[in-house]
């Protein structure tokens, strides 16, 4: 799937994304994309779904390219537990995506196609995301 085969240290701190990336406001691979405008934290679960709908509404006839990898394990205490006694287990995955980052691409379809299906998907994600081209 989208997580890491291998992590050395699982448990990581939550950490905060401020600014606006520079380096991946372009379309690298295809030729419609959706960029994020504020800072997130997308799951796993959320970036599949988002995935198998762009699938579903193309029907499987566009390449998809995937931006942000989902490379954070986020932890989460279990319920009823008191403070403190140390940080808690593995929970998910996740990706921190900062504002102005490019987190899908398509290529090998039409237009109307492309910005229909890319709207679906940003109805899907928990942040605010624009659709950008590459003409």
């Amino acid at each position: 799937m989208l997580q890491p085969r291998k992590t050395k240290k699982i448990a990581s701190q939550k950490g905060r994304k401020k600014g606006i990336t520079s380096n991946t406001q372009k379309l690298r691979f295809g030729d419609f994309g959706l960029v994020s405008l504020s800072a997130c934290i997308i799951s796993l679960k959320t970036f599949e779904s988002a995935r198998r709908t762009l699938a579903r509404a193309t029907s499987r006839k566009a390449l998809i390219f995937l931006c942000a990898a989902c490379d954070t394990s986020i932890s989460k205490k279990a319920l009823g537990i008191r403070m403190g006694k140390g940080k808690g287990s593995h929970s998910h995955w996740a990706a921190k995506v900062s504002a102005g980052q490019v987190l899908i691409e398509m290529k090998g379809i039409n237009t109307s196609l492309a910005l229909e299906s890319l709207k679906r998907v940003a109805y899907k994600l928990p942040c605010n995301t624009r659709v950008i081209t590459r003409w």
